[in-house]
């Protein structure tokens, strides 16, 4: 240690210029007001801007002086022969010449900046917080760009074919950061990559400064053997963090579904046993992975991190045929979705890449009933593709005063119906439904029916029943109007589902057999009524308290799951799900804050088609925790698929 300090000594004796450089410097902000012309609290502030701008170009410019002069100078000049004379260590020299380089770079800036705090200590540039940060960041910085000169220096001078070595060692470093980077960044792992370079910005100065030290200790007074020493000392190094950065960044993009504490979005096919499903995993920040997960036999796909869950997964209605959207890997202006496909018949399914992609305001996306074909509505134009060759089929320019309502189904693979909602005149959040039919061969789109008054579209809730051709019509506000039956073709009033008492909401359903149910709630109760398929009603029976009621599909044809909000909040642990059998009219309540899968709000407001009895949305649920259970709907026995876990657990 003494022996460092004595050469650290001498060094800032030899360069005590830089120290009266800094105090003529100090004037320089002292006088930026009189040269401008600024006066008063302007004045006070541009000196304050002055002096830090002022003391960061002269502790980088120092830096780099000091750092490409010491060391690789001393050892061209054969000056540093001196210092080996002496009874000194290597890393004495080093330690020595290194500190003494420190002390300059904090100390000059600080020459720069203490008049001019003297003469306005009030400045909000010194009570700034970015301001401090900035004086935080710049004192390492300065230490980190000293060893990078003094390593460039020794690089440069010695004029060896190491040097080819570290340019070509330099490209495969930064190649391997950069994709790391964008392994984490495309799947949307932020977290994971903040981790990555807080990481990345200790290591790589640490890396660079012990190459320093071992060049000096080991290469001595030998500049070619010095630069030889330095490169394998820094290059394995940063290689080796490279490749610990690479195998984390792989970890935390391949997750499996064991990984997840919890789900945050599910969507079920309507039939079969697929979902799609996503949930922050565990160790990885606020990563949150998607998957395909086939809950009957444990089969899963891990789905791009960057895939739409805007514009969640669609399943065909046979729940055998998938699609999503995942950023396209080309960066230029605009972002751009290419579409994914999978056929879940597949033993081991694997995502397909198409040749269609689609901008960002891409809104609706429908496959179907075999897979083959996608329409989608993008940009106001309707679109009917081949999902497995990529080519356009048909497309069509839709009306521009009418909004999308998220439902579109084919009656055959020609023909494509969905209902938009075109708001009138008067009050463009009113208006009526209309509902459109589109002929994939011919192009062309033609009006065959319309509902009308449909009530607010912020309010407005449509059911589908493409098998019988009929829709339900719901407004969430109950001066609108109750839910009401209609023909999926022409719009027709088929019946009025209205409470004949005031004051009830209601959210209806079809059944597997045609009926409708209703589920319903006022002043604090609920209760479920039931209709026949012409929207006669039936039977009605009390569900016990609740605020808000929801059909949730059948675990088997003929016994209905019900979720019952308990309170006015929206969250689902305040909510009890239960079975009933329409048969008997029994009501059986399920496992303490149980509820269905196929319940959850994405799954809710996103339409692929009415969840089949006995499919997986109606035999999977969402526990208190968020984890995902399925229940057996013969012994009621359950099987975690998802273990649930608090918000912020790791």
């Amino acid at each position: 240690m003494r022996g460092m300090l004595a050469v650290a000594s001498r060094e800032l004796v030899e360069r005590r210029n830089a120290f009266v450089a800094a105090a003529v410097a100090a004037v320089l902000p002292l006088l930026a007001p009189i040269l401008s012309g600024t006066h008063g609290g302007n004045a006070t502030e541009l000196r304050a801007v002055a002096a830090l701008t002022v003391a960061v170009a002269l502790a980088a410019a120092l830096a780099m002086a000091y750092g490409a002069a010491t060391i690789s100078g001393e050892l061209e000049e054969r000056r540093l022969g001196f210092f080996f004379a002496r009874p000194l260590s290597g890393l004495a020299i080093w330690g020595g010449k290194f500190l003494a380089g420190v002390v300059m770079v904090w100390v000059a800036p600080a020459i720069v900046l203490l008049p001019t705090w003297l003469a306005s200590p009030s400045s909000e540039q010194w009570n700034s917080i970015g301001d401090a940060w900035l004086l935080l960041v710049i004192a390492p910085a300065a230490v980190f760009l000293l060893a990078l000169a003094q390593a460039a220096g020794v690089a440069i001078r010695a004029r060896s074919p190491w040097l080819v070595v570290d340019v070509v060692m330099l490209v495969v470093v930064t190649l391997l950061v950069r994709s790391m980077a964008l392994r984490l960044l495309d799947e949307g792992a932020t977290e994971a990559w903040t981790w990555t370079l807080a990481g990345l910005v200790i290591a790589v100065p640490l890396a660079v400064i012990v190459a320093g030290a071992v060049q000096v200790v080991q290469g001595r007074t030998d500049l070619y053997r010095g630069h030889r020493v330095l490169s394998l000392t820094l290059w394995s190094s940063l290689l080796a963090v490279s490749l610990v950065g690479q195998s984390f960044s792989w970890w935390v993009v391949h997750p499996t579904i064991a990984d997840l504490r919890g789900v945050e979005s599910v969507h079920p096919a309507p039939q079969g046993s697929w979902f799609a499903l996503a949930g922050p995993a565990r160790g990885r920040g606020g990563y949150v992975p998607g998957f395909l997960l086939d809950v009957d036999h444990g089969r899963s796909v891990k789905l791009q991190g960057s895939f739409r869950w805007e514009l969640p997964v669609t399943f065909s209605a046979d729940g055998r045929h998938a699609a999503w959207l995942v950023r396209s890997e080309a960066r230029g202006s605009g972002v751009r979705f290419d579409l994914m496909t999978i056929d879940l018949r597949d033993e081991r399914p694997r995502p397909r890449s198409t040749l269609i992609g689609f901008t960002a305001s891409i809104r609706t996306l429908t496959l179907s009933p075999d897979g083959r074909r996608l329409a989608a509505v993008e940009n106001g134009t309707l679109s009917v593709s081949d999902a497995y060759s990529g080519d356009l089929l048909a497309a069509v320019r839709l009306p521009a005063d009418r909004v999308s309502t998220n439902r579109m189904w084919f009656a055959g693979d020609g023909t494509l119906r969905f209902p938009q909602f075109e708001p009138s005149a008067a009050d463009r959040k009113v208006g009526a439904v209309v509902i459109t039919e589109f002929d994939v061969a011919s192009g062309r789109l033609r009006d065959t029916g319309r509902i009308a008054p449909a009530g607010e579209y912020e309010a407005l809730f449509l059911r589908l029943d493409p098998r019988s051709n009929r829709i339900l019509r719901r407004v969430q506000r109950p001066r609108e109007g109750g839910p009401t039956l209609h023909d999926a073709t022409t719009g027709a009033l088929l019946a009025d589902l209205v409470a004949p008492e005031e004051g009830w909401r209601g959210f209806p359903a079809f059944l597997a057999d045609g009926g409708i149910a209703v589920a319903e709630t006022r002043e604090g109760r609920a209760r479920l009524r039931v209709f026949t398929s012409e929207g006669a009603p039936l039977w009605s029976i009390d569900l016990g308290a609740g605020y808000r009621a929801f059909p949730a599909g059948e675990r088997a044809p003929g016994r209905l799951l019900v979720v019952v909000r308990e309170s006015e909040d929206q969250l689902t642990s305040g909510s009890r799900s239960v079975l009933v059998d329409l048969d008997t009219r029994n009501v059986e309540p399920l496992p303490s804050r149980l509820i269905p899968a196929g319940w959850m709000p994405l799954a809710h407001w996103w339409w692929d088609g009415e969840a089949a009895p006995g499919s997986v949305a109606t035999r999977t649920f969402i526990t208190a925790d968020r984890g995902l259970v399925a229940l057996d709907p013969v012994t009621g026995a359950s099987r975690v698929v998802v273990a649930g876990g608090p918000p912020a657990q790791e």
